[in-house]
């Protein structure tokens, strides 16, 4: 019988390795998480965070987004829980902000023995599976040419992580393109910078998941410039940026514009 019960164990464990928080410490939500109780793993992160000894601690708060995208994929959760992605999101923020604030606290050659100050880099799955849920709704909405809403739902991934360069490229055109020409200005000019950037660094590596949302956001915005006739300013804009992404071939192949 245990012969039989290992492998089934650990076969659970494989499935589910990818779901847990990585490099977390508290065992219970941890166990909860793992065997499934959401609604247990749910309530007792929520009520951590409601306690001074735990309220600035990434944990709680990304099991709790990891309970809440659980929730979003079982249609009979929905009732409970119509907003699980936005909350999701709401909370994947909230870890993602203390966890920066205890790498921050870091010194750079403090020994990395437990997950405060790297949960960011720990769970980069879970951001990135969120981040593409976020996406395909955010997709919906700039196919459909609403791009208000498309550049508000956007901005909820920006809470997670400010500093991605693809989705502040398509969030600065949504913005653009729904003739919030201040906000996009800024969001444009901050994600060329981010661009320009990381790509001095030769071992940086794009985010795959967002990556159709840079792609999607250069190609865009040449064509809104190109239809208001500010052909010198898309010139402009692609040559700021194509030094850094030349090794992209979808950027690369708008070059013909010129």
């Amino acid at each position: 019988m245990k012969n039989i019960l290992l492998p089934l164990f650990l076969t659970i464990g494989i499935l589910n390795a990818t779901a847990q928080v990585s490099g977390g410490k508290y065992n219970k939500l941890f166990d909860e998480f793992l065997m499934e109780d959401y609604d247990g793993c749910y309530k007792q992160a929520l009520k951590m965070t409601e306690k001074d000894e735990y309220r600035k601690e990434p944990e709680p708060y990304l099991y709790i987004a990891m309970v809440l995208l659980k929730y979003s994929e079982m249609p009979e959760r929905s009732e409970e829980f119509p907003n699980a992605v936005k909350d999701a999101a709401k909370y994947a923020a909230k870890a993602a902000k203390y966890d920066q604030k205890e790498r921050n606290a870091k010194s750079e050659d403090s020994a990395e023995e437990d997950a405060a100050g790297y949960y960011w880099e720990n769970n980069q799955e879970f951001f990135n599976k969120l981040k593409r849920i976020i996406m395909d709704e955010a997709e919906y909405y700039f196919n459909e040419d609403n791009f208000s809403k498309a550049a508000s739902t956007y901005k909820r991934i920006l809470k997670v992580d400010p500093e991605d360069e693809n989705i502040l490229m398509i969030t600065g055109v949504s913005q653009y393109k729904s003739r919030n020409v201040g906000e996009g200005k800024m969001s444009l000019e901050t994600a060329v910078k981010l661009i320009q950037d990381k790509y001095k660094d030769e071992d940086y590596e794009a985010n795959e998941t967002t990556l159709t949302a840079l792609e999607d956001g250069v190609a865009t915005y040449i064509d809104y410039l190109f239809e208001n006739d500010q052909k010198d300013e898309a010139k402009a804009f692609y040559d700021s940026i194509y030094e850094s992404l030349s090794w992209n071939s979808n950027i690369r192949a708008l070059k013909s514009k010129f």
